[in-house]
């Protein structure tokens, strides 16, 4: 279950990260161009380069903690497994 969110939340990372650097190219694009595959659900129309960047930072940020719980989760997984066989 962890890793089926972290695999999401990494997808809207990267999905959000490109949006991010297509709005840096504002001269190549003729303005802000929204390509994501979460269009739908982004809401309004009227994102900026500095709304790109939080919603990228913020999620890198969560997918960050979610892979350090898949990390710990392993860790306890791996140390459980272990200390079972030894008793």
């Amino acid at each position: 279950m962890s890793l089926g969110i972290l695999a999401v939340a990494l997808f809207i990372s990267v999905d959000l990260g490109i949006n991010y650097l297509n709005s840096t190219f504002i001269d190549v694009n003729d303005g802000i161009v929204c390509i994501s595959f979460f269009k739908p659900f982004l809401g309004d129309d009227s994102w900026s380069v500095y709304r790109f960047f939080k919603a990228f930072s913020n999620s890198l940020w969560i997918t960050f903690a979610v892979a350090l719980e898949n990390i710990v989760l392993g860790c306890v997984s791996v140390t459980r497994k272990t200390n079972f066989n030894c008793t």
